[in-house]
């Protein structure tokens, strides 16, 4: 049994997130003028300074438009969003307790593009010592599921995403890697979605697959059996 560190919020991430939930909600929409910093304060009974910083952080991340001398509004997240924002969306849940279907496919595609360039890449090259880190991932989790006590999805979803990321370090295209490294925790949670969907052994033998037909050379192959089981995830959210 592995162990996680238990981590509580500070007052600052729980005012963020409630904010962020109440935009992605829909409770506050986009163009929406936000209570000034003093009635923030008085209504969530905080502190000035966390309300002024959090509405900073807010911005940053594309939530919020600041107008000086006019206000706080909410901001077209869609057009204005960062890596950041992708991040808050995982965050709100709805009413059954389930993450946004659409965003997740928007996301996995994305993530299906690149995979598809290094899979291709690699099946050229056929060097089987690129693919050593990744493979040795796969092998640490299978070996884990096959114990006495396997870990729950949740781990087997953060390894799953560290294949995927160590995928992408094998490529000589550097800026893949660099591109995905903000989504690593969006990855984890779609692979623990995929391992509860279809099981968590048989997820490694998915990806394992991938692997068997990159170091034969059948790159397309690989690509569409990827694309084919990403359509399959789909289905089932």
């Amino acid at each position: 049994m592995e162990l996680y560190p238990i981590r509580v919020l500070s007052v600052a991430e729980i005012f963020e997130r409630n904010i962020e939930a109440m935009i992605l909600s829909g409770k506050l929409k986009i163009g929406d003028k936000l209570p000034t910093e003093n009635e923030l304060v008085e209504g969530m009974q905080i502190n000035k300074n966390v309300v002024h910083k959090g509405i900073a952080t807010l911005a940053n991340r594309g939530f919020l438009r600041i107008v000086p001398r006019h206000g706080v509004y909410v901001a077209d997240y869609v057009e204005n969003g960062t890596a950041e924002t992708l991040l808050a969306f995982m965050r709100v849940y709805d009413n059954d307790g389930k993450m946004d279907n659409k965003l997740i496919i928007s996301t996995v595609r994305v993530r299906v593009i690149l995979e598809s360039a290094v899979i291709r890449e690699l099946a050229d090259s056929r060097s089987e010592e690129e693919l050593e880190r990744p493979l040795k991932v796969l092998a640490d989790i299978r070996e884990k599921l096959s114990g006495a006590n396997p870990p729950d999805n949740i781990w087997v979803g953060i390894k799953l995403a560290e294949e995927f990321h160590a995928l992408c370090m094998a490529s000589e295209n550097i800026s893949i890697p660099i591109m995905m490294n903000p989504f690593s925790s969006c990855c984890a949670e779609f692979s623990r979605i995929w391992a509860d969907q279809i099981g968590a052994m048989n997820a490694v033998a998915a990806r394992e697959t991938i692997y068997d037909n990159i170091k034969t050379g059948r790159g397309e192959y690989a690509v569409s059996y990827l694309e084919n089981y990403c359509s399959d995830f789909y289905s089932k959210l």
